[in-house]
């Protein structure tokens, strides 16, 4: 019942009562109401005699599903009449993930993108006690790609850059007079945004009223010029992607190896010939947390002696 108030349909009442009850008062909100629930009774009886008018069955077996309803409750839901059967649910959200899946292969190898990945925790619930019910929450891994459509394209000859931009820089590491240059140099933009931040916390106090201020129009309490603003608007929308759980958590060396495997599997880049272009002419770009930085890092020094950019794990 609680989670019968969560549906769209249910949502949809609020917006309706204010105007009914303007209008029409008390009768108009239990007009509404009754509507629905006719609405919603016709639905049940035209599922009953015929599986092919189930759209709203159809719309609420998903939602129910992404909401937590167990098994147990889905089935009870479909003897009712109101969702269609867990085997439907199961069924529509593998065709769901598959196409999404083609979706971003094609994306992956059409536009700029990168992935990132971090630790999950699957709770599992135990309604009866069996020798495989598992109680205890699981580990494991959620990967997503990040699509950018306007992102100007790369250099096909990236990759080969990359391997040079490295090789000089083993030959030539940078030495610490040169990070004390590079600090010396970026100082001056650092304290410029570090004056800004502090000057907006004390201007949005509570307890400091900017009208009655009488040096509110300083030009010291202006923010300074952006450096480089993002551009926004819906043909700059960046897309994202959830890849497939992965069982694996990504602790050790070992498991990130595996996870980043994983990863470049689903991206659609799981022939020989697709993973020869990648380790030729791609790069791919991975974003995480400090530990998984620490760990891919950690594996590239393990691989740098490899043959080819892929098992070097040049990303």
């Amino acid at each position: 019942y609680a989670s019968m108030h969560q549906t769209p349909m249910f949502r949809t009442l609020p917006r309706f009562v204010p105007h009914a009850m303007h209008n029409c008062g008390w009768y108009g909100l239990w007009l509404i109401l009754y509507t629905q629930i006719i609405f919603f009774i016709i639905s049940i009886l035209l599922y009953s005699r015929n599986h092919h008018c189930s759209h709203l069955q159809q719309v609420l077996a998903i939602y129910f599903h992404f909401q937590g309803l167990t098994e147990n409750g889905s089935d009870t839901l479909h003897a009712l009449g109101v969702t269609r059967s867990t085997s439907y649910v199961s069924k529509t959200i593998t065709r769901i993930s598959e196409a999404t899946m083609r979706e971003v292969e094609s994306m992956v190898n059409s536009y700029q993108s990168l992935s990132s990945y971090d630790n999950m925790l699957v709770p599992l619930r135990v309604f009866s006690q069996r020798l495989d019910h598992k109680s205890s929450p699981g580990a494991g891994t959620a990967a997503t790609v990040y699509i950018k459509k306007d992102a100007p394209p790369l250099n096909r000859q990236l990759n080969e850059e990359l391997q040079k931009m490295c090789a000089e820089g083993m030959k030539n590491p940078i030495t610490v007079e040169r990070i004390f240059e590079l600090a010396n140099e970026g100082y001056p933009a650092i304290e410029a945004k570090m004056v800004d931040y502090i000057l907006d916390v004390l201007l949005q106090s509570p307890d400091f009223d900017r009208g009655t201020y009488p040096y509110r129009n300083d030009r010291q309490l202006k923010p300074s010029p952006a450096g480089r603003e993002l551009p926004c608007g819906p043909e700059h929308v960046t897309l994202q992607y959830m890849l497939g759980s992965m069982n694996t958590p990504q602790a050790t060396y070992e498991q990130n190896d595996t996870v980043l495997a994983e990863i470049i599997r689903q991206q659609g880049f799981d022939t020989p010939e697709k993973l020869k272009e990648l380790s030729l002419t791609r790069i791919l770009y991975v974003v995480g947390d400090q530990l998984i930085s620490d760990r891919v890092h950690g594996l590239q020094m393990q691989l740098c002696d490899e043959d080819n950019s892929l098992d070097r794990l040049d990303l």
